[in-house]
């Protein structure tokens, strides 16, 4: 009992946390921006937004932790067939931002790269953060997440008003989220995926299977968030 107590004061002091720093950093680039730029920055966020869900629910999340707390030993080779679905399902969704950026209204030639590093950081974060939670760790999500965000507020907060730009804020926001899903991965792997490599008989046809109410669940709640945006 005491364990799931810690491990949801992680957690909540981790969201807490995440949400006050991202209200402070948006009130302030609503204060220095014009609005047609902060429209455009939100609207390029939600895009992103959009295409990470398509790309991390194909394997969702809930179905790694299940997968994981029920065989531990067999971390490696279910992240194996998860990382497998996950490239594919992360080409698909560049696939549909290349395509969206083409026909689609709002112009995102520009932000391409940097939306892409969006979706493939939120892509590693979540696989990272499955295996560590299907171990019951949660602590490394509270203390990665906090030092992102403060790097984030830090670099908004001292970045010259000049330089507040949509393509300076995509851009730092996607180098600052890469490296906090890198970090995150870097330690999934160590503490968990290198140490646990008993065979694992999970398929992708499982994996596929199980995870699919959950991504359409996802899609439509998210769906339902950022068109309005879009």
């Amino acid at each position: 009992m005491s364990k799931l107590l810690k491990n949801w004061s992680y957690l909540l002091l981790s969201d807490i946390s995440q949400a006050i720093m991202s209200f402070i950093v948006f009130i302030f680039l609503a204060r220095i921006m014009a609005p047609e730029e902060y429209g455009s920055l939100n609207a390029l966020l939600a895009l992103a937004a959009l295409f990470s869900t398509f790309a991390i629910q194909s394997s969702s999340s809930k179905v790694i932790i299940r997968e994981v707390t029920l065989k531990p030993k067999t971390t490696s080779g279910i992240f194996r067939t998860v990382f497998f679905i996950r490239i594919i399902s992360f080409i698909i969704a560049i696939t549909g931002l290349i395509t969206y950026s083409i026909f689609g209204d709002l112009n995102t030639s520009n932000y391409l790269p940097w939306l892409v590093i969006i979706i493939l950081s939120n892509l590693i974060w979540d696989l990272s953060e499955s295996i560590a939670f299907g171990h019951f760790v949660t602590k490394f999500t509270t203390i990665i997440s906090m030092g992102a965000s403060v790097i984030w507020l830090g670099t908004i907060m001292i970045l010259p008003e000049d330089n507040i730009t949509v393509y300076i804020i995509i851009k730092l926001y996607a180098c600052v989220f890469l490296l906090r899903g890198l970090m995150y991965m870097a330690i999934s792997y160590k503490k968990f995926i290198s140490t646990n490599n008993e065979p694992s008989l999970i398929s992708f046809r499982n994996i596929l299977l199980m995870s699919a109410p959950f991504f359409w669940m996802r899609m439509i709640g998210t769906f339902g968030d950022q068109i309005p945006i879009l």
